[in-house]
């Protein structure tokens, strides 16, 4: 579980990568969230091509804890 702060993001890398969401988000207190359709976040890379950039940028720095346990497992699986 990662904490997040007020102004920060997520769910992007469901835009970038064409793929389902593989944010889920729980809030400690009170909170506004935005919701963005896939079209209003091409139109918004449209407008802020930096911002697209960036954001695929900081995909390198993405680790996913189950996805990095599930490769660990099938590391150890036996295939005949």
């Amino acid at each position: 579980m990662k904490v997040i702060s007020a102004g920060q993001h997520f769910g992007e890398i469901a835009f970038l990568m064409g793929n389902k969401r593989t944010a889920t988000i729980q809030t400690k207190n009170y909170s506004t969230i935005g919701k963005l359709s896939t079209a209003g976040f091409k139109d918004f890379c449209r407008i802020y091509p930096d911002t697209k950039h960036r954001l695929r940028a900081n995909l390198i720095n993405y680790q996913d804890q189950f996805k990095v346990w599930q490769k660990l497992k099938l590391k150890n699986v036996i295939y005949f």
